[in-house]
């Protein structure tokens, strides 16, 4: 069965590309041990969005004259952002002890932390060799940066677990650097490849974050809306983590119960039922219809990034996706 993003038409126009990409990925990690091999590429053959390099295809072939083929180095930076983004899932997952991952149970629940570290960090190495061998040294310079900022930002948000008081330009850094940064570069790097002007490149930065942002706030939601079967990972996870997403921030906000929240956040939980009565505050309030709000303004600044791109399937393609991030149910 196919999943949301798969029939959708902008996922369509690149499925034979999409299909090729699969194939070059999977195929050219072959050639290490196998027990590596199985760990790196377990999450990738459980399926995914693949929604990183379809938005660098997008980008690439919005910035090309209409009908012009994609050509290898488009299929490098895509497979660069399928792979990094797998390595920080396997990352994710040993740092959060984590046991389900796209319905499936994750790396180290299947071969422990010593492989799953060794696995993430190869598909680490195997993304940037593939950024390399695109011989851009900005491009080159670019990745490395976000690489550097991704893990600047997974550390941040570890160490303010249970800081009730965070504010929201502390959530949105965490949140850029945790989703929005990959999904920037990759269509900021699309632009690079094809040699855009400096402002064309700035909007489909722009625009990546910005749906990055949104996809990301989307997630936070399904957090707390949806059962770990439907999310196809563990549900509920953020708060019992201590993690302060966007619905408890607003609840913090507005909620009457806010001060309660506070309290219950504070001691951490450390009593029977905390958790519960947290998650009850949170969807008592009206928070998550908060959350929808600024991820749809995040939408909407997206598509406007995308005026100065010359009109055409690739772009009305890219509007669609944006649209997509903010609607989806998993």
């Amino acid at each position: 069965m196919k999943s949301a993003i798969q029939q959708h038409s902008f996922f369509k126009i690149l499925e034979s590309d999409l299909k090729a990409l699969e194939e070059t990925m999977m195929g050219e990690l072959q050639d290490y041990d196998t027990t590596l091999i199985s760990a790196a590429t377990h999450l990738m053959k459980a399926g995914g969005k693949r929604l990183r390099p379809v938005m660098a295809l997008l980008s690439a072939k919005a910035t090309l004259p209409e009908g012009t083929p994609l050509e290898r180095p488009h299929f490098l930076l895509a497979m660069a952002l399928e792979i990094l983004h797998t390595a920080t899932l396997i990352h994710d997952d040993i740092i959060d002890a984590s046991d389900l991952r796209r319905g499936l149970p994750t790396v180290n629940q299947q071969w422990g932390n010593r492989t799953s570290v060794l696995a993430g960090d190869f598909l680490l190495a195997r993304s940037c060799y593939y950024v390399s061998v695109i011989s851009s040294v900005r491009l080159n310079t670019i990745f490395s940066q976000m690489v550097m900022d991704m893990c600047n930002g997974e550390l941040s948000q570890f160490q303010r677990r249970y800081k009730s008081t965070i504010t929201l330009d502390e959530y949105l850094d965490q949140i850029k650097c945790k989703t929005a940064l990959l999904m920037a570069v990759g269509c900021q790097g699309a632009g690079i490849v094809n040699g855009v002007e400096p402002e064309i490149e700035q909007a489909l930065h722009r625009y990546g974050n910005q749906v990055g942002l949104a996809f990301q706030i989307m997630d936070d939601i399904l957090d707390f809306s949806v059962s770990e079967n439907e999310m196809g990972k563990s549900a509920h996870n953020d708060l019992a983590q201590g993690q302060i997403t966007l619905p408890t921030w607003f609840a913090l906000q507005n909620s009457k119960d806010a001060g309660h929240l506070q309290t219950l956040i504070d001691r951490r939980f450390e009593q029977e039922n905390d958790l519960d009565r947290a998650f009850e505050i949170v969807l008592e309030s009206n928070a998550l219809d908060d959350c929808h709000a600024l991820a749809q303004q995040y939408i909407e600044e997206a598509i406007a990034a995308l005026a100065i791109l010359p009109s055409g399937g690739a772009r009305q393609s890219l509007e669609e996706l944006a649209v997509f991030s903010a609607q989806r149910k998993q």
